[in-house]
C-alpha cells in the first residue's frame, strides 16, 4: 500500500517536470522567432486604410516663397503610399512676389506626394489666376518648379480670348501659358463677328498680353481671313482691346469689302508677304504693314482689277472700307481697268490720288494708252485721272503699225520718244503737254522747242517756242533743218506745218518763209515733198533769190521757187527776173524760166 502511494508520487512530479519543460521550450521559440524580426512600426498599421474623415481637412504650408493652401472634405492615406483628397477640393497657390494674386485650383480629386510637392488633380479641374480661367479632366501641380501641366482636352477663358487644345505647360512665376497641340479658339469682339484662329501649337504671355500661334495658323472673321506659319497676337494693357495681329513666314491676308446693304463682297484685297501686320482701332482693322517680297492682289465685281508687287506695301483702311496705300521698294503696279502698269521706288495713293516717287536706282514710270511716261516724281489725279510729271521726263509713244488711232509722225514703224523737265496729261480731253526743255526724237530726227502738245483724238502733235526741226531723210541719208516759232503735225493729213519766222535748210540751199509746209510719204516712210509760200529768201552758194512760192522735193533734190521770182549773184547787181527758178541741187545748177515756160538762163555754181 504504502509503494503504491510512493509510485503515484512520482508520476505526478515526472508529469509536473514535463509541463514546465514543454512551457520553456515554446517560450523559448517565439522568444527566437522575435528577434530576428525588425522592430520599426508594422507595415500592416502604415498601409492601413483608416476610415474617412468627414470634416474639412485643411492644412497650409506657411512662409517663405511656396506658400500654399490645401482644403478638402475627405482626406486619406492611400494604399499608393500618397495621400488623397476628394470632394470640393481647393489649393490656393500664393505668389511669391508681393501685391501678386493667388492662383486657385479647384476638383474633386487630389492625390499628392509626402513632400506635397506634386500635386495630381482629377475631375471638373478649374484654375484661376486673375481674369484667367483653365479647365480640364486632370492637372499636375509641381510645387517645386511651379509649373503647371496637362495632357488631355484643356480650355482656357480669359476677358479678352478663348482657345482649346491637347496638353498644356503654365509657368505660374512668369505668367507663361502653353497649349501644344490642336489649339482652336477666337478673340472676342463686340463685333458681329468674333476672331476665330487655329493652329498647331499656343503660347501665351500674360506679362505681355502676347498670343503666339504657330503651325499651320489661320485666323479668320467673317470674310476676312489671314494664314502663315506663324502669328502673333497683341492685345492692350487690360486685355480689353486687340492691338495687332503679325504674321511671319508665307503670310497671306483677304480682306473684303462689303455691301452695307446687302453685306455681300464687292472687293477683294489679297495680300502675300514674308510678314505681315495687322493693326485694329475700335475692333477694325485700320493698318496693315507687308514687308518682304510683298503683292497685293485687288478683285471687283468678281474680276481682277489691280496687283501690286512691292518690298513693303502699307494699307490704310478707312471707315467706309476703302483703302489708301503706300508701296515702297522696287514697286510694280498693274491696273487692269485703266489699263496702266506703273514701277516705282515709292508709290502712295491717298485722296487725291496717285504719288509716283523714283529712287537712286531708277525713275518712276507709268505706262498708258501706247505711251510708257518716265520721271522723277509723277503725280495722278483720283478724280480726274490727270497725269502730271516733274524732272527729267522721259516719254516713249510706241509705234502702232497699220492702227489707225495711233499717231506716227515721220515714220510708222518707228517710236516716238519726248522728254522735257515737265508733262502733264488730260485724261478727259486725250491731250499730252510737254515743257520745258523739250526734245522729240524720232529715229535720227529730232526737234528741240519749248513745248509741245499731243492731241490723241485729232492726232496733232504742235510745237512752240524757238523750233529746231532735223528731219532725216532716210533715202538720202540727210537732214532738213527747220527753224520756226510753231510747228504742227497732222497725223490725218499726214503733213507738218511750220509758222511764223521760218528757216529752213537742206544740202547747200536755205531759205526762209511765212509758211513751210512738209508732206509726208502715207504708204511708205520718209517726205513726199516741202511746200513754203510767202515771203521766200533763197540763199544757194553766190546766189541769192526771192519768190512768194517753193517747193522742194528730196527724191529728185530738186527745189522751185515761183511767183515774182528775182536772182542776184553776190558782188553783181543786175537781177535776172523770171517765173519759175529751179534749183538742181544734186549737180549744183540752177535753171531760170519765164511765164511762157522758155529757159532763160542757166547757171552753175563756181564754189565747191
Amino acid at each position: 500500500m504504502k509503494k503504491s502511494f510512493q509510485i503515484h508520487k512520482i508520476g505526478k512530479i515526472l508529469a509536473i517536470v514535463f509541463f514546465v519543460i514543454t512551457v520553456c521550450i515554446i517560450s523559448l521559440y517565439f522568444f527566437l522567432r522575435d528577434k530576428n524580426v525588425p522592430t520599426s512600426s508594422p507595415v500592416v498599421e502604415k498601409f492601413e486604410r483608416p476610415k474617412f474623415q468627414e470634416s474639412i481637412t485643411h492644412f497650409e504650408i506657411k512662409g517663405g516663397e511656396r506658400r500654399l493652401s490645401v482644403r478638402g472634405e475627405k482626406h486619406y492615406l492611400g494604399e499608393d503610399g500618397r495621400y488623397h483628397l476628394e470632394n470640393n477640393i481647393e489649393i490656393k497657390i500664393f505668389p511669391k512676389k508681393e501685391g501678386g494674386k493667388e492662383t486657385i485650383i479647384t476638383a474633386q480629386r487630389a492625390i499628392y506626394n509626402e513632400a506635397k510637392t506634386l500635386f495630381t488633380l482629377l475631375s471638373d479641374v478649374t484654375v484661376k489666376q486673375e481674369d484667367l480661367t483653365l479647365k480640364s479632366k486632370e492637372v499636375v501641380f509641381n510645387r517645386n518648379k511651379n509649373i503647371l501641366r496637362a495632357k488631355n482636352e484643356i480650355q482656357i477663358l480669359s476677358a479678352k480670348f478663348e482657345a482649346k487644345g491637347k496638353g498644356l505647360v503654365y509657368f505660374l512665376e512668369n505668367k507663361v501659358l502653353k497649349i501644344l497641340s490642336n489649339v482652336v479658339g477666337k478673340i472676342k469682339e463686340d463685333s458681329e463677328y468674333p476672331i476665330n484662329f487655329q493652329c498647331n501649337r499656343l503660347v501665351y504671355m500674360r506679362e505681355e498680353k502676347r498670343i503666339f500661334l504657330k503651325g499651320k495658323v489661320m485666323i479668320y472673321q467673317h470674310f476676312n481671313g489671314l494664314k502663315s506659319n506663324q502669328a502673333v497676337i497683341e492685345l492692350d494693357a487690360l486685355e480689353r482691346e486687340l492691338k495687332s495681329i503679325k504674321l511671319l513666314k508665307n503670310a497671306k491676308m483677304t480682306l473684303v469689302k462689303e455691301d452695307k446693304n446687302t453685306d455681300n463682297p464687292i472687293e477683294i484685297r489679297e495680300m502675300k508677304a514674308d510678314e505681315i501686320l495687322i493693326y485694329f482701332k475700335n475692333g477694325e482693322i485700320n493698318f496693315v504693314d507687308g514687308k518682304e517680297n510683298c503683292s497685293l492682289k485687288i478683285s471687283q465685281d468678281n474680276s481682277f482689277s489691280k496687283e501690286i508687287r512691292a518690298h513693303e506695301i502699307e494699307l490704310f483702311l478707312k471707315p467706309d472700307q476703302t483703302i489708301n496705300f503706300k508701296a515702297k521698294g522696287n514697286v510694280f503696279l498693274r491696273d487692269v481697268k485703266k489699263e496702266r502698269e506703273i514701277t516705282a521706288g515709292i508709290i502712295i495713293k491717298d485722296d487725291n490720288g496717285l504719288s509716283i516717287s523714283g529712287d537712286d536706282q531708277q525713275k518712276a514710270s507709268i505706262s498708258f494708252e501706247n505711251n510708257k511716261l518716265s520721271a522723277q516724281k509723277i503725280s495722278i489725279d483720283s478724280k480726274s485721272s490727270d497725269i502730271l510729271a516733274e524732272g527729267g521726263v522721259e516719254n516713249i509713244i510706241y509705234s502702232s503699225a497699220g492702227e489707225t488711232d495711233s499717231i506716227s509722225f515721220l515714220s510708222p514703224s518707228q517710236n516716238i520718244s519726248i522728254s522735257s523737265e515737265e508733262m502733264s496729261y488730260m485724261d478727259e480731253k486725250n491731250i499730252i503737254i510737254f515743257e520745258k526743255n523739250v526734245q522729240l526724237r524720232q529715229g535720227k530726227s529730232l526737234i528741240t522747242c519749248e513745248k509741245i502738245s499731243i492731241d490723241n483724238n485729232k492726232k496733232i502733235i504742235s510745237a512752240e517756242g524757238k523750233v529746231r526741226a532735223f528731219l532725216y531723210l532716210e533715202q538720202k541719208n540727210k537732214l532738213i533743218t527747220v527753224l520756226s516759232e510753231r510747228m504742227e503735225f497732222n497725223d490725218s493729213e499726214k503733213n507738218i506745218i511750220f509758222r511764223n519766222n521760218n528757216f529752213l535748210s537742206l544740202k547747200n540751199l536755205k531759205f526762209s518763209a511765212e509758211e513751210i509746209k512738209v508732206f509726208l510719204k502715207k504708204e511708205t516712210e520718209g517726205i513726199e515733198y516741202i511746200k513754203a509760200s510767202d515771203n521766200i529768201k533763197v540763199n544757194w552758194r553766190e546766189y541769192h533769190a526771192s519768190g512768194d512760192a517753193a517747193e522742194y522735193f528730196p527724191d529728185e533734190e530738186k527745189f522751185i521757187l515761183s511767183n515774182n521770182v528775182t536772182l542776184l549773184e553776190e558782188g553783181k547787181s543786175n537781177e535776172i527776173n523770171g517765173s519759175k527758178l529751179t534749183f538742181y541741187l544734186s549737180d549744183d545748177r540752177i535753171m531760170m524760166e519765164n511765164k511762157e515756160g522758155r529757159i532763160t538762163t542757166i547757171l552753175k555754181s563756181s564754189k565747191k
